[in-house]
């Protein structure tokens, strides 16, 4: 019984984290360059994710901390 409530909690750990990375990439641009040149600088060739997918990537892996990532950078005061 153990495993199976660990595999749903799982399973939504990764949709939670997927959901987020396509809000992220679709509608916040945090995939575009001019992101990545406002955000870091000059420095951004180093830091800048190319692929689209490997971000989704993170994200999904990333779960329900990509979730708090998120709601701290609306509440945060630029």
């Amino acid at each position: 019984m153990f495993l199976y409530h660990l595999g749903i909690a799982l399973m939504m750990w990764l949709f939670v984290g997927f959901v987020i990375g396509l809000k992220s990439i679709l509608f916040d641009g945090v995939a575009t360059r001019e992101f990545y040149e406002q955000t870091i600088g000059e420095d951004y060739k180093n830091r800048y994710i190319r692929s689209k997918g490997a971000l989704l990537a993170t994200y999904t892996l990333g779960g329900l901390i990509s979730v708090v990532g998120d709601i701290y950078s609306m509440f945060r005061k630029d």
